[in-house]
């Protein structure tokens, strides 16, 4: 039996599963694990650590005892495949298959893979083919983006499951810059999630519905699955009948440019009392928030109920930010760890300047440098615009003062009554980022941020 005959196989049983092929770190964990190699050993000839290695050989083992119905490990992996004479079947017949596409449930056995019936199969849209869907559940997720990658992010999946399925959270907001991945982060825990719901629904604020249009669309997919009229109920009433998913992403879109962080357009503030609302409901439901801004009432509710939580997302650590360096080509990560401070850990970014390095071949002259791109700038300047002149101003003073400033610093500058305000509304823009040394509070800000701030202030 040959490895790349197994790897072949598996890859075709993922891709059917899964609309997803397995990475070339994943192969390799399949070529080591075949040869009996430790982690450790795999990690050496993939320039990576022993722990990220490991973490995605776990995730690995797991879907694949999911997909083969039995309990799959290292250590067991090549016996069960020549045992079960898995690799008699052929999976690449089926890949353009009309099966494949709207494939809800692959049962594996020893001698065949068991399709859904083509006459009992509905066609789904790319969303719905990423996971199955239990018979008890129901999902409308058309407006979810197609997650194309995902990288790290193990603990921040962890405190966003429990804070679902043990805490039983009501209101749930996953904060951070634009580019952090709170988009990827939301679709990443919705399979992992989904079977502990009755409905899942995802919509955008992107263009700015008015709050009677969300509610009506909500309402009409959550009263037809149910068969009821949902003219005769509200929102809170289907909420507290059945165990509902709502994300809403793009949240910030409905929120006053210009201002301090959080102030709703004219026309769009009965979103904060229906966010107020739902934090003080007795509900089993859960809205998720994806929002480059924190909402004005979440501060608040965060204080007074126990269901009411956020998560403020950071950059991603080493390994997961390497993880995108070496697909888009790079060497040794301990070369580009420079790079990766300075773009904070920001997957985004990072694919960015790692594309461009890559197509001009400056990889020598970026290794200790930090360059503000024209694309980079452009997606800055999208978020930049929003911000009031008082945070402008105060950024600007954190940039010119140096890599940590003390609120005393500020002072010098910007009156009193002013700052405290901007420094809060910078803060849930996560724009700065604060930290206590010795009793004292510092602020920050990141380097290829602060390089923007600068260069805007050179145009002036």
């Amino acid at each position: 039996m040959e490895v790349e005959h197994g790897i072949e196989f598996l890859d075709n049983l993922v891709y059917a599963k899964t609309g997803k092929r397995l990475n070339s770190l994943q192969k390799a964990i399949l070529r080591g694990t075949w040869q009996n190699l430790k982690y450790p050993e795999i990690a050496k000839t993939q320039f990576r650590s022993a722990k990220y290695v490991k973490g995605v050989g776990f995730n690995l083992w797991k879907l694949f005892s999911e997909l083969l119905v039995e309990d799959i490990n290292q250590s067991n992996f090549r016996a069960i495949l020549e045992k079960r004479e898995l690799l008699n079947i052929d999976l690449s017949t089926f890949q353009d298959s009309p099966q494949i596409k709207v494939v809800n449930s692959i049962n594996v056995c020893s001698k065949f893979l068991q399709f859904p019936n083509s006459a009992e199969t509905k066609p789904q849209n790319q969303t719905d083919r990423k996971w199955n869907a239990s018979a008890t559940n129901k999902k409308d997720l058309s407006e979810m983006p197609n997650l194309s990658s995902f990288y790290g992010r193990t603990q921040e999946l962890t405190t966003l499951k429990k804070l679902l399925l043990q805490e039983k959270c009501r209101l749930l907001t996953i904060l951070g810059i634009s580019g952090i991945g709170k988009t990827a982060l939301a679709v990443k825990l919705i399979e992992q999630v989904a079977d502990d719901f009755d409905y899942i629904l995802w919509r955008s604020l992107r263009n700015k519905p008015s709050l009677d249009i969300l509610e009506r669309s909500l309402l009409e997919f959550i009263s037809a699955t149910a068969n009821t009229d949902n003219r005769r109920s509200h929102l809170i009433d289907y909420l507290r009948k059945h165990r509902c998913l709502i994300i809403l992403d793009n949240v910030q879109m409905i929120f006053q440019s210009g201002e301090l962080a959080g102030n709703y357009e004219t026309g769009y503030e009965n979103y904060g009392s229906l966010f107020r609302q739902i934090g003080e409901s007795d509900s089993s439901s859960c809205f998720v928030l994806i929002s480059g801004d924190k909402p004005r009432e979440i501060a608040d509710l965060e204080a007074e109920y126990q269901g009411c939580k956020s998560l403020p997302l950071a950059g991603l650590d080493v390994d997961a930010a390497w993880e995108i360096l070496r697909e888009h080509g790079f060497d040794t990560e301990e070369k580009w760890q420079y790079m990766i401070n300075q773009y904070g850990g920001n997957p985004l970014w990072l694919k960015m300047v790692a594309r461009l390095i890559r197509d001009l071949g400056f990889t020598d002259l970026w290794q200790e440098s930090t360059f503000l791109f024209a694309d980079l700038e452009y997606k800055l300047n999208q978020q930049f615009n929003r911000l009031s002149a008082i945070e402008k101003k105060v950024i600007s003073t954190i940039a010119d003062l140096g890599a940590r400033v003390t609120t005393a610093q500020i002072l010098a500058y910007i009156p009193q009554s002013e700052l405290l305000n901007a420094l809060q509304s910078l803060l849930r823009r996560s724009l700065i980022e604060k930290y206590v040394e010795i009793g004292e509070v510092y602020f920050t800000i990141k380097p290829v941020i602060r390089e923007y701030v600068k260069h805007q202030l050179s145009k002036l």
